[in-house]
């Protein structure tokens, strides 16, 4: 897999096992909550239309993934650009996260935690 985040979503590919595993998976659920009622464990089954529906919902909301992605990578690239430096990466940086950080803070409670 490629920590490359530039690219469509769908460009990428996994292997033909994790692919197989996770169509069967995704086949046996809807069959499961589109028809089977299992009183024990208190599972209704929600009917077929509404199965429809939420297989829309999840492919609507996966096809809108990739644009909100390519949007945000664009504001982080402008907000580089406007602070007059080169465009920047997103790195975790823990230090920016604490109020009134100073590099000792971080490093006591580092220390606590070992």
């Amino acid at each position: 897999m490629s920590g490359d985040i530039r690219s469509w979503s769908f460009l990428e590919r996994p292997g033909l096992l994790l692919v197989t595993s996770f169509i069967t998976a995704q086949l046996i659920a809807t069959v499961i909550s589109a028809s089977e009622t299992w009183k024990l464990a208190g599972i209704r089954s929600i009917g077929w239309g509404w199965t429809g529906v939420i297989w829309l919902y999840s492919i609507a909301t996966y096809l809108l993934l990739d644009p909100i992605k390519f949007a945000v990578l664009l504001c982080i690239k402008w907000k580089g650009l406007e602070s007059g430096g080169k465009p920047k990466n997103c790195t975790y940086q823990p230090e920016r996260f604490w109020k009134g950080s100073s590099r000792s803070s971080m490093e006591r409670l580092r220390g606590e935690q070992t």
